[in-house]
């Protein structure tokens, strides 16, 4: 879907969930939170190693809240953040799941949006 990439803004009203179950993983190691994911391999060769972006050791409930939900999506103000419950901090994690491509949003029209092209990974 050409024109439907990473162009999207997120705010607080944005509503987020994974593009399938299972392509992301959060651990928590040497203080940080850090999101593994396959994006980058293809699905016929799982051979690479995994993609990782790591976060403040803060961000990782709202991380859980949006690799938990799926199928269901997220509004990112719902995401927890304690102790500040900071909406910016939020959007920022979100935004950052998001072009990292294993997340995809809902628009107002229902349409779905991705981060980055998934090239030959229909479902």
């Amino acid at each position: 879907a050409e024109g439907k990439t990473a162009a999207f803004e997120v705010n607080g009203l944005t509503k987020l969930r994974m593009v399938r179950r299972g392509i992301a993983r959060l651990v928590l190691e040497d203080g940080e939170a850090v999101v593994y994911h396959t994006m980058e391999n293809a699905r016929s060769h799982h051979g690479a190693a995994m993609a990782n972006v790591g976060f403040p050791l803060d961000d990782a409930p709202a991380i859980e809240r949006l690799l938990l939900a799926y199928p269901d999506y997220v509004e990112v103000r719902d995401l927890p953040h304690p102790p500040t419950d900071d909406l910016e901090l939020k959007v920022q994690i979100a935004t950052a799941l998001f072009r990292e491509g294993f997340l995809v949003i809902v628009n107002d029209d229902e349409e779905e949006l991705r981060g980055k092209e998934e090239e030959g990974m229909e479902e």
